[in-house]
């Protein structure tokens, strides 16, 4: 590895619940817009950041990822039905499984990816608008 990725990784190590939390979801995002020849080198900073840090930051990364992709999924849902409130039902569904699989295995919450600080307990799928 280079002297960066080895200062990432040892930073990573020094303050996982901060430094590594931040580079995780900075890496996965500088990873969507990338060209695909770099694509594989950020995945294998990403593999080497989450093999390093404690197990328990590695679960509450993974768990945060879940509830994006979950949301992505729904975004995407709500963008394809175009019409408000045709999509609440399906959009609603989805919510409700997400808080299920997800917020009933975790009373802790689940970490927010702009702040490790801040957990979310669970969606309040009454309060969401399409």
């Amino acid at each position: 590895y280079n002297p960066l990725v080895r200062l990432l990784i040892a930073e990573s190590l020094k303050r996982p619940v901060e430094f590594a939390h931040q580079l995780f979801w900075h890496t996965r995002a500088e990873m969507e817009f990338s060209h695909p020849a770099h694509i594989e080198r950020y995945a294998l900073l990403l593999q080497e950041v989450l093999m390093s840090i404690p197990k328990t930051v590695r679960t509450d990364l993974e768990k945060s990822l879940i509830l994006v992709k979950g949301l992505e999924k729904v975004a995407r849902i709500a963008k394809e039905k175009g019409q408000i409130g045709r999509a609440y039902g399906e959009v609603a569904s989805h919510l409700t499984e997400l808080n299920t699989t997800l917020f009933e295995q975790e009373p802790n919450g689940v970490q927010l990816p702009l702040d490790p600080r801040l957990r979310v307990q669970s969606l309040r799928v009454e309060k969401c608008k399409v």
